[in-house]
């Protein structure tokens, strides 16, 4: 469905903080990026697979460059071998919230709508999801879960305990864990957190349905939502993933877009003010 999937990078950003520890980057200045409509050939960065490699691939005013991690990143930014990187929402808040010298270019260079997949036999599951969301989205409870997505510091999980009463049939669903803060389990296990399952539980409820949630990742999510070990899966996935068409030939059933979040351009206006504040890690 995706070809990669690129998050932090443990190694490298441990690299990358002892090379800007010793005294910055050294890059050649630029101007900064005033114009986000025409980027004057400027070198971007982006995380291979990911929605921003998506949303951005076509466009003619920009060198496109593709990269396994926003921690592989960091240092060709540093280094003047990036003009900017293109970050999705909740990692532009990790890298705003975990280092200095990084800076964003306002306003938000695109954006993008999170969705959820459905098993080939659960059409009628997807509807159903996509009916509630409709009146959900009309509620004080979506407001607040919007208003916490939207002041997320970067670091720390501003959840809500949703407890589930669905009393009927269990959905089976994969939880990719490596999406930190919409799905994600501490580090010594624990039940499966975050925004998406925040939403979900209240559309098992809704339905009285009761929820199964397994820990995955995305390619065992991807291979057991077609050969019927899931319902559905979950994890920060990008409308941009699978378009109608692709949709059909794989007979996944995709939801509405559940939220719309911004992408953003991030920039070094002085490689020497560059530093790297906390641990940033897949979490």
């Amino acid at each position: 469905m995706r070809p990669g999937r690129g998050r932090l990078g443990v190694g490298l950003l441990l690299a990358a903080a002892l090379s800007l520890a010793l005294g910055g980057c050294g890059r050649a200045h630029r101007e900064p990026i005033t114009d986000l409509q025409d980027l004057d050939g400027r070198r971007v960065g982006v995380c291979l697979g990911e929605s921003t490699d998506y949303r951005l691939t076509g466009r003619e005013d920009m060198e496109l460059l593709r990269y396994d991690s926003v921690g592989g990143m960091l240092l060709p930014l540093c280094h003047g071998q990036l003009d900017a990187i293109c970050l999705e929402y909740y990692s532009f808040r990790q890298v705003t919230a975990l280092t200095t010298g990084i800076r964003p270019v306002e306003p938000a260079v695109s954006e993008d709508g999170l969705v959820f997949f459905f098993a080939p036999e659960e059409g009628e599951v997807c509807r159903q999801f996509n009916a509630f969301l409709a009146d959900f989205r009309q509620t004080p409870a979506y407001a607040d879960l919007m208003e916490r997505v939207l002041a997320f510091d970067g670091v720390t999980y501003p959840g809500r305990e949703v407890p589930q009463t669905g009393a009927g049939r269990v959905l089976r669903v994969s939880a990719d864990i490596d999406c930190f803060p919409s799905v994600h389990q501490d580090a010594g296990g624990g039940p499966v957190r975050g925004f998406e399952v925040e939403l979900l539980t209240h559309f098992a409820n809704a339905m009285d349905y009761r929820l199964e949630l397994i820990p995955s990742e995305y390619t065992d999510a991807e291979l057991g939502l077609r050969y019927g070990r899931y319902d559905m899966m979950i994890g920060q996935i990008s409308e941009l993933y699978l378009d109608a068409a692709e949709a059909e030939l794989v007979g996944v059933h995709v939801s509405d877009s559940f939220m719309v979040l911004p992408m953003y351009l991030m920039e070094i206006p002085d490689p020497d003010q560059v530093r790297i504040l906390g641990e940033l890690d897949d979490h």
